[in-house]
């Protein structure tokens, strides 16, 4: 290897030749790793007289590199496995980070523990280095460790190293143990296990205690959601009950008033106008119990919007006509413009559902602008879609709420000034919907310039009419000749 240098034409450009990372085998057999330095030695006349061999052992430093190296791909590892575990599904997330640290640290299986509310322990997430995971008896696995009660093992000692005694059966020579602290609460343990007896590193050790912090936060996230879950799912069936149940009453107290009018002619303008209040507040209570029902559905997916063709300018036109009275007391007007042809005007949608949004954007519209005002409704057809827009003159948006418009609930605070009745569920309800028709809604708006909403829908392709040959019928040859020309 050497004499391609020292006989060929390197010395004479070059005094010294450096080479790095060589293997240099000693006396007992064995090699470690060199840098090696050669110097050539010339005389006055440069006529060369040997060379000085220079060897360095760089056992410690490649050490050092592949220390340096590990806790670096550690550190990555342990980095994206915390966003990871926040962003995507824990178990997922959970097997990937399990699988990643296992190679690295040469393991042979890691087992993630957890104790029940009702104190039994339980396998979270398993991974080993050879073969799916079989079913673990997790009571002999403990017992193996010594670990039957181990809620008491941890309190003073954050990480225990376990080998086991000369007469004990086990598969496993070395095991990691790593509290698992949710809450505050020793819930868990990490358990890093090898088939052999191992020398831990202080490197680890560290490692293994921030993944073990890591899982922990994991878990108790999940324990969070879960908690959240049930709560929304008991808030869901209250509200489902509790407007099913208000809905009655309210539905009959409507038909009373109704009633009443027909049947008494002659009452004074005072009572007519307590009827009047009575109708208009049942009205706005209906509304609001259908729309809290219409939330539970969509919360609970049991809102099922089949797709159908629809004709998009027979729902506009019906809204328009239903906003009729609205539209006199505010004495506004609407301006509709359809850049669409009737057989471009169909789309893919949920039919009483896409009524519901209409007729709730062009309320709003009317509702939010001042007296006297116009609102322009515009449908186009663009590529596969359908878009409608909605454009108000009213009092807009302001710019720092314009992220929130789309939450349950949530009224912008300009909107206390109109003194405007509202629940805060329309928009939620028609975003849902239009996502769910595989649809998008979106808006612009100015504060006291008014806003402009947007709804794009996939447009339905007319039908085309199968291309059919032609038949001519002739009843001569003559007149057959006459036809082809």
């Amino acid at each position: 290897y050497l004499n391609q240098y020292l006989s060929g034409s390197y010395f004479k450009t070059n005094r010294t030749l450096h080479l790095r990372k060589l293997n240099l085998m000693v006396q007992n057999g064995e090699t470690i790793p060199i840098d090696l330095t050669i110097t050539q030695i010339k005389d006055e006349e440069s006529c060369v007289l040997g060379y000085v061999f220079a060897f360095r052992d760089i056992q410690y430093r490649i050490s050092a590199e592949i220390k340096m190296s590990k806790m670096l791909k550690l550190e990555n590892l342990l980095r994206e496995s915390s966003q990871r575990l926040i962003t995507f599904q824990i178990d997922e997330a959970l097997l990937s980070m399990l699988t990643q640290l296992g190679k690295m640290l040469s393991l042979d299986r890691i087992l993630i523990v957890q104790q029940t509310p009702s104190l039994k322990s339980q396998v979270v997430a398993c991974w080993q280095k050879r073969g799916n995971p079989k079913k673990i008896d997790l009571d002999q696995e403990l017992a193996e460790l010594g670990q039957q009660d181990f809620t008491a093992s941890f309190k003073k000692q954050p990480i225990t190293i376990i080998t086991p005694s000369a007469n004990q059966k086990t598969k496993y020579l070395t095991a990691i143990l790593a509290p698992l602290v949710i809450s505050d609460k020793l819930q868990g343990l990490a358990i890093f296990q090898y088939k052999k007896i191992q020398t831990i590193s202080d490197e680890d050790i560290n490692a293994i205690q921030l993944t073990s912090s890591i899982i922990s936060s994991a878990l108790k996230r999940q324990e969070y959601e879960s908690n959240l879950a049930a709560l929304n799912q008991s808030k869901n069936d209250f509200v489902s009950i509790a407007s099913h149940q208000l809905r009655t009453p309210l539905t009959s107290i409507h038909w009373m008033v109704e009633l009443l009018r027909k049947r008494i002619d002659k009452l004074p303008d005072k009572e007519r106008e307590y009827l009047d209040l009575i109708d208009s507040a049942v009205d706005r209570m209906i509304i609001l119990v259908n729309d809290l029902l219409c939330v539970s559905r969509i919360e609970k997916g049991t809102a099922e919007l089949e797709n159908e063709q629809v004709d998009f300018v027979e729902i506009i036109e019906t809204a328009i006509n239903d906003t009729k009275g609205q539209l006199q007391e505010m004495d506004s007007s609407i301006e509709f413009i359809n850049n669409t042809t009737d057989s471009r005007s169909k789309v893919a949608a949920h039919k009483k559902s896409l009524q519901q949004i209409i007729m709730n954007l062009l309320s709003n519209a009317i509702k939010y602008s001042p007296d006297h005002s116009i609102i322009k409704l515009e449908l186009n057809s663009k590529d596969n879609l359908i878009q409608f827009s909605c454009q108000d003159q009213g009092i807009g948006i302001p710019e720092a709420q314009q992220s929130r418009i789309f939450e349950k609930f949530f009224r912008a605070e300009n909107t206390a000034r109109t003194e405007t009745q509202g629940s805060g569920l329309g928009l939620y309800i028609c975003k849902s919907f239009i996502e769910a028709m595989q649809g998008r809604i979106w808006f612009e708006s100015q504060e006291n310039q008014g806003t402009t909403f947007f709804i794009s829908l996939p447009r339905l392709e007319p039908e085309k009419e199968p291309n059919m040959p032609e038949v001519i019928i002739a009843e001569d040859e003559k007149t057959l000749q006459l036809a082809l020309e």
